[in-house]
């Protein structure tokens, strides 16, 4: 009995221990699960998330810190009380079907904007027991302003590329396409999935992999940019076409490269246009070398001057040693000629007008050559001139032929002068010659024959009108001797003088053409120079015969007059008038005739044309070698 007493007091005491161990296990238990609430309540509490739990009766029964801060209201106000409480009821209404789904056990996540704050994702997670029992659920919402921004700047991104007209692919190590863009695939003649993991080898082949990619993607997985332009036919779609190909390493966010991004441009046009412009320019350099026409720029803002080769081969100079300035161009002008320069680069400046001036230059080597050079002025937005340029040309062999054509037109104009002159006086010569010898023989004759008619008797009647025939013949012969002579030098212009002689010269037209005429002749010196008063006469004499011969004209008015000028003939009519062409024909030798004629005395001839208003002839001579009595 002892021993069974002493046995059930020691179970009692290894029962105590047992207790007592138990005791202190679940103690240091819950210490444990207090100290990982209490952990567990202050990482709630550090994350930027609003948290919070809801219960089956729609209340809160916890709230983080950031839920308080945000909300503005004190946890004491905000636990026990329901979400429609707390926020509104039109506000509940927005999520209250998610509540609802989340207290039926099922998980809930939805984005929402705020008008204020931006966008955010909303989380539910029901707290489910083991039975099945729905206790409530955990609210998660966390700002996510800045992931939508970047997604949206991702899609702008992806819209950019995929717009692109650069063809843009991204291939891996391997040279497989990990990306392509929608213009790189239609170059290829694909679509993008069917370009997508496979090899540039493969849609390329395999001599333009070895040639063109793989050397410059070799260069970018070692860091290096690559870029090169040539003309390439791989492309299915475009046929040969000259592109501008750039490499970029693509690296992964640890830095490290994993693929190459190659961006392929287009600029079959641009190479085009700049071939030929290359071609254009080496066509006006030909050109410029043939004609020995330079072109030069002057900014007069900074003062840089640009010489083509042309330039300075015109001014004999080397480009290798000559520097262009304003300064050393005046060195080269002639000194007889560099007043004129600068006066015509004030003008050019000062006025915004082009110039064109002949200039003398001196060449190195001491030979003088004559350059004519255009220019013009380059305006900014303000009006002010900031650039002066233009184009200069070698025109000493041109000058020389100038010369001697000058000379040549001038001595066969003093020939064709002396030569009118020579005509002039046989003309007055043998108009003298008719008129006194063949004239005087003439009027001889008829006497001689009115003699004998006198004398023969009234039997010989037969006789008597043969010769009243033969004095009728006579005087015929007579009219027309004075005829011819008139024609050939009328006496009148040296017996009487310029306005008679236009008179006369009047109604013989008059009276030969029917043609009415009108004159109004104001000056009267029968002193005029023999020459000046020839040269009025027969251009008088040309235009009458062209109005007679091509205008048509039933009316014509003659004046001569003075003017300060000199002294001035007009014959106008009214018929057809004569164009421009006719003008200006070399085949009108008559309208030359008369230019020459008042050339050879200092004067000029104006014709003008006014269609059917007929024409007019104006002579302008200078009054020389007579007696200025007006």
């Amino acid at each position: 009995m002892v021993d069974d007493q002493r046995k059930t007091k020691q179970q009692l005491i290894e029962e105590l221990r047992s207790l007592r161990k138990r005791t202190a296990e679940l103690e240091a238990a819950l210490a444990n699960q207090t100290q990982d609430a209490r952990l567990a309540l202050v990482m709630v509490d550090a994350t930027p998330k609003r948290v919070s739990y809801i219960d089956p009766e729609r209340r809160y029964q916890f709230t983080n810190r950031v839920f308080d801060e945000w909300f503005g209201h004190p946890r004491s106000e905000v636990l026990g009380k329901s979400v429609a409480e707390v926020h509104g009821e039109a506000d509940y209404a927005d999520v209250k079907e998610f509540v609802e789904a989340a207290l039926a056990g099922q998980r809930q996540s939805f984005e929402f904007r705020d008008s204020v704050a931006g966008y955010f994702e909303a989380t539910y997670t029901p707290d489910v027991e083991p039975d099945g029992e729905v206790r409530g659920f955990t609210s998660i919402v966390q700002d996510i302003t800045e992931r939508k921004e970047a997604e949206r700047q991702q899609r702008r991104y992806e819209d950019i590329v995929s717009s692109s007209a650069d063809m843009l692919a991204l291939l891996d190590r391997d040279y497989v396409y990990k990306a392509v863009n929608q213009a790189y695939a239609t170059a290829f003649g694909l679509s993008i999935e069917q370009l997508l993991g496979r090899t540039v080898s493969e849609i390329a082949g395999d001599e333009f992999f070895n040639t063109v990619t793989k050397p410059n993607v070799e260069r970018c997985l070692r860091g290096e940019h690559a870029n090169h332009q040539l003309w390439i036919e791989a492309y299915a779609s475009f046929g040969r076409r000259f592109m501008d190909i750039n490499y970029y390493p693509h690296r992964n966010e640890g830095g490290m490269i994993v693929g190459v991004v190659v961006s392929s441009r287009d600029i079959t046009e641009r190479q085009e246009a700049e071939d030929a412009l290359q071609a254009s320019q080496e066509h006006l350099l030909d050109a410029q070398r043939a004609a020995h026409i330079g072109n030069w720029d002057w900014n007069m803002v900074t003062g840089d001057v640009y010489w083509s080769d042309e330039m300075y081969r015109v001014f004999g100079l080397d480009p290798e040693r000559f520097e262009p300035s304003l300064d050393a161009f005046m060195d080269a002008v002639e000194p007889a000629d560099r007043e004129s320069v600068q006066e015509a680069i004030r003008y050019a400046r000062d006025q915004k007008r082009p110039i064109d001036i002949d200039i003398g230059i001196i060449r190195p080597d001491g030979t003088r050559r004559v350059v004519n050079s255009r220019a013009g002025v380059t305006l900014d937005t303000e009006g002010k001139v900031v650039r002066m340029g233009g184009a200069v040309q070698d025109i000493t062999e041109r000058q020389k032929v100038e010369v001697e054509l000058r000379e040549s037109r001038e001595r066969l104009r003093n020939l064709a002068a002396s030569s009118r002159a020579a005509i002039e006086e046989e003309r007055t010569h043998i108009a003298r010659e008719i008129h006194d010898e063949l004239g005087q023989g003439l009027t001889a004759l008829k006497m001689d024959l009115s003699w004998l008619d006198k004398r023969l008797g009234t039997d010989q009647a037969a006789l008597s009108k043969k010769i009243g025939a033969m004095i009728d013949l006579v005087d015929e012969s007579i009219g027309t001797v004075q005829s011819v002579a008139a024609r050939l030098r009328p006496g009148v212009l040296d017996d009487l003088g310029i306005a008679a002689a236009i008179e006369w010269q009047i109604a013989e037209f008059e009276q030969r053409t029917g043609v009415k005429c009108r004159t109004r002749l104001t000056y009267d010196d029968p002193a005029l120079d023999r020459e000046i008063a020839t040269t009025i006469f027969r251009v008088l004499q040309e235009t009458l015969t062209n109005i007679a011969r091509h205008s048509g004209a039933t009316g014509i008015s003659v004046a001569l007059r003075r003017r300060k000028n000199g002294l001035v003939l007009t014959v106008g009519d009214n018929g057809r008038g004569i164009t421009r062409q006719q003008i200006a024909s070399p085949e009108s030798v008559g309208l030359i005739g008369m230019r020459e004629r008042a050339r050879s005395v200092g004067g000029r001839v104006r014709i003008v044309g006014n269609g059917s208003r007929g024409s007019q002839v104006e002579l302008t001579v200078p009054l020389t070698g007579t007696a200025d009595k007006e």
